[in-house]
């Protein structure tokens, strides 16, 4: 029998101009820091991922991480905590703003999250700061899980 194995598909994108984006696939067995460098060694710019740490250690890249994956780990728990479903909400009201921006040009996309979402992203970690859960809850998993990332989920 043929032994499978796993492998990881990454997916690059970029905007090519303001018409145009280009997508890569490129599939290497792990997520290792080794099969990082091969995929994004020489890479310069915004790094949008997940705040997997192997990604901190390239070198020339700024960080940004992504919403949907701190969304998720509040959803798991919405049904069992109230403020979970707060920070979902807020989550959700990024992502409307994002989506009226999918063909504004770089220059409206910054001034459109600043003035929109700024805010809801300072009410986010107002809302971190002033929930109580306990120590080893899933409501804290998640906290502690957007505030390991709270600089990069900052970027605008």
């Amino acid at each position: 029998m043929a032994t499978i194995a796993k492998s990881r598909t990454w997916v690059i994108q970029s905007k090519l101009d303001a018409k145009r984006k280009g997508v890569v696939y490129e599939t290497t067995l792990s997520r290792s820091y080794d099969a990082a460098m091969t995929v994004l060694g020489g890479f310069q710019g915004t790094l949008f991922t997940d705040g997997y740490q192997v990604y901190q250690m390239l070198d020339g890249v700024q960080h940004a991480n992504c919403w949907a994956h701190v969304r998720r780990s509040f959803t798991t728990i919405m049904t069992s905590h109230e403020t979970a479903r707060q920070f979902v909400h807020l989550i959700d009201q990024l992502f409307v703003i994002e989506q009226g921006l999918t063909k504004a040009t770089a220059e409206r996309r910054m001034a459109v999250r600043l003035e929109k979402s700024k805010p809801i992203v300072d009410k986010f970690w107002q809302l971190i700061t002033t929930t109580h859960a306990l120590p080893k809850s899933q409501l804290r998993r998640a906290i502690a899980y957007a505030s390991k990332l709270h600089d990069n989920l900052n970027r605008f």
